[in-house]
This record gives structure tokens, sequence and C-alpha cells, in this order.
């Protein structure tokens, strides 16, 4: 059944009206069927992720450093491609993806506002502690201890060993998303973890 009939196969009234950018559509959904001209373009113009996170986290908070704003692109590009199959033409697909863009950056400057612990998770930064915050970075490795050892592999190559996510899908020969699930997972529940952490000392 198209996205555009309901269960008796008509066209509901206002539907074609509310397509504004029916070329945009015409693309994702080409891209969705798996076309391979539509994806290069698609994979083209989801390029303006990182363009749009750059200028709204200059314009929110000053800026983030590059590190961190190439993870949040991902984390949003994850995101982009799972709800593909919603896009409905009815914004430009740049600013259907700017409020995910946006979503995904005010989600994180909330996060750094109000973590109790700092996050030693950064892109790219390794599991280290420094002298005088040995008691979380005890914290930390009990956390993750907790995850699945598939998820702690991942954490390790990404922080101690420096990989990015696809050289990891690469050593791992695992698929470059499942991958991505799996990082983003462990941080979020290693984030838990050290914020449950934190309370249960300061209380």
């Amino acid at each position: 059944m198209k996205p555009s009939e309901n269960v008796a196969g008509a066209t509901p009234p206002n539907a074609e009206a509310d397509v504004l950018h029916g070329e945009d559509l015409a693309l994702v959904r080409a891209a969705v069927r798996g076309d391979v001209a539509s994806v290069d373009e698609l994979a083209r113009r989801l390029r303006c992720v990182g363009r749009i996170l750059r200028v709204r986290s200059r314009a929110l908070c000053g800026g983030l450093p590059e590190v961190e704003l190439q993870d949040l692109a991902q984390d949003v590009l994850v995101k982009v491609l799972a709800k593909l199959g919603r896009y409905a033409g009815r914004a430009a697909l740049e600013s259907w993806v700017f409020s995910f863009c946006e979503g995904e950056l005010r989600n994180a400057l909330r996060k750094r506002r109000t973590r109790p612990v700092p996050l030693v998770l950064e892109a790219d930064a390794p599991l280290a502690a420094p002298e005088e915050d040995r008691e979380r970075f005890e914290d930390l490795l009990a956390c993750l201890e907790k995850l699945e050892s598939t998820d702690r592999q991942v954490v390790q190559w990404k922080h101690e060993g420096g990989l990015q996510l696809t050289e990891i899908a690469a050593r791992a020969r695992a698929n470059l998303n499942t991958i991505k699930s799996r990082y983003y997972r462990a941080l979020q529940q290693l984030r838990g973890c050290l914020e449950g952490s934190a309370r249960r000392s300061s209380s």
C-alpha cells in the first residue's frame, strides 16, 4: 500500500496538498528502495548534518569541540536513517534533518549542564584517570564491567585504542550501523551508571 493511500485505496483529500517538496520525497523513496544513484545523492544531501551542528552549536554555546560534533553527527545520521521512511515531503529534506540536529544538540548541551560526572567518554578521549579524579575513574571501571562484553570491547577500542567507528566495524567484521548502535547504547548505559554512582556518593 502506498503511504498516501488509506486502507480502501483512496487518496486522502489533503495528502497531495501536504507534499510541498515532491522532488525531495521522490529522492528519499527511491533511496529507501535501494536505487544506487538516489542513495548517493541522499548521502551528499545529508552532509548538511555536520554544517548544521557546527552553526547551531556556535549559536547556542559558542561551539562544541570538533570530535564531539562528529559523534553528534553520527548519532543524528543513525536516527535520520532509521526514520527516513516517515519523511513525507512537507518540508525540505534539510529542514526535516534540521529538527534532528537541533534535538540531539540540545540534549547534548543539557547533559553537559546536568551530569554530575565529567564525560570521560568524550569521542576519542582515552579511558585514563587523572590522579585527582581517581575515585570517579574507579566508578567508570566498575560501570564498564557491567556492560555486555561486546559493547565493552567497542567502547575500549574507541576510547583506549583511538579507533573510529568505521575501523571498529572492520575489525569486528560487523555492520557499521550495528557498531554505532552498540556504541551509543553502551555510552547511555555508562552515563546512567556513573550518574547513579555520583548520586549514591553525595547522599
